[in-house]
């Protein structure tokens, strides 16, 4: 449960600072005249929802283009190190062992 919360509470500060740098809404304070502190909130629902078009839209590009060189991806084994090994291998030459 406390995982779930601090996971909830990650996704508030994200959207907190993501829209305060993409002017999804706005802040004001004033202090009225009878000496109370007045916050009133503004949010532009229209920007939003058309940079988190824009935001799905890039990921599904991005993740179209990872399928694509994953299916294109030359299948041939590789070793540790990521050098391609041949198909048909020649066993390395014995070396002759002296002669005491």
């Amino acid at each position: 449960m406390k995982n779930l919360l601090a996971l909830l509470g990650f996704f508030v500060v994200v959207f907190a600072v993501l829209g305060y740098f993409r002017n999804w809404y706005t802040i004001d304070w004033k202090t009225g005249s009878d000496g109370k502190v007045e916050v009133k909130t503004q949010f532009d629902t229209q920007k939003i929802g058309d940079d988190s078009k824009k935001g799905l839209q890039k990921a599904s590009e991005k993740i179209g283009s990872i399928a694509d060189d994953l299916k294109n991806k030359d299948t041939a084994p590789r070793d540790f190190f990521g050098a391609q090994i041949p198909e048909k291998s020649t066993p390395p030459a014995t070396l002759p062992v002296p002669q005491r």
